[in-house]
């Protein structure tokens, strides 16, 4: 709670208010009430201010996206103020009560990238029951992920599974991909690059930037990370999903959790398109014994 006469000078500042701010009450009082905001904020909190002194009333101020708090170590928070006018012989004074929402934020992000998760996943589950070919199926897969706002992906990425024997991971998707990139990434031996490195180890490989592990490279390519997704089917390797994140991306353990569901579905996809494929090799050469 802060009290401010009409020309935003600080009166009164509750024990909580110190406990949120970091200042002491004496480092308050007599200070405008712009030193609990972010310096690009100041000027316009002013002539709000003046606009408010003209005509006070009653305010709920949680629904303006821009209001940040400021404490004294300089870090920012997310905060939902309430003012109102006070009436007295001196003057109209203005009680703010002030709290921080970032607990609320985070609460609302995640559950929001939750719905957002359970979204995609509800696509791709609807998307590999059309009568698509494998290749088809996977870009269609790329085009979903590719979409979700709450990863800083590009619009960039491939899926290559294994073939072979030594197996190899051959490139049968992509989506943004420049002809040099596909030439040189179109087969990865296990072991080699990023994704190589993702096949051999089993496990997600990230990169926030152009590492010492991104070792296919070329002239001019652009700054930027990876997500290397192995796909596993219990034990056995299919191959490989890449997504390209903007440069300095952070990982978290929550896009780990949803690169492995989709990395679990593309493998149930994988193995149940691979087996009607085989179904229906099956059944040809049947029938072409029963023809002879």
């Amino acid at each position: 709670m802060v009290i401010a006469d009409d020309r935003g000078r600080i009166i009164m500042a509750s024990q909580q208010t110190t406990t949120i701010f970091g200042y002491s009450r004496d480092e308050l009082i007599g200070q405008t009430v712009e030193i609990l905001l972010p310096p690009e904020y100041r000027e316009k909190h002013i002539r709000d201010r003046k606009d408010y002194s003209r005509r006070p009333q009653t305010k709920r101020m949680s629904d303006r996206p821009t209001l940040i708090g400021r404490r004294k170590d300089g870090t920012e928070f997310p905060a939902e103020v309430n003012l109102s006018p006070i009436d007295t012989e001196e003057g109209i004074l203005v009680c703010a009560a002030v709290r921080d929402v970032t607990q609320r934020k985070q609460m609302e992000l995640k559950l929001k990238s939750t719905i957002q998760t359970q979204s995609t996943l509800v696509s791709l589950l609807k998307l590999s029951l059309e009568p698509l070919t494998l290749e088809e199926h996977l870009g269609r897969i790329l085009d979903v992920l590719l979409s979700i706002p709450w990863i800083e992906l590009e619009s960039k990425g491939a899926i290559l599974l294994t073939e072979g024997d030594p197996p190899r991971l051959v490139m049968k998707a992509h989506r943004g991909l420049s002809g040099e990139l596909l030439d040189r990434c179109h087969e990865v031996p296990i072991g080699e690059c990023l994704c190589g490195r993702a096949a051999d180890c089993r496990e997600i490989v990230f990169a926030s930037s152009l590492d010492e592990l991104h070792t296919r490279r070329f002239a001019d390519m652009h700054e930027h990370g990876h997500y290397c997704v192995p796909i596993l089917f219990e034990k056995q390797l299919l191959g490989v999903l890449n997504l390209y994140v903007r440069k300095g991306h952070q990982r978290t353990a929550q896009e780990d959790d949803f690169l492995t569901a989709v990395a679990n579905l593309l493998a149930g996809i994988i193995k149940r398109r691979t087996a009607l494929l085989m179904l229906r090799q099956s059944e040809e050469r049947f029938n072409l014994a029963v023809s002879g």
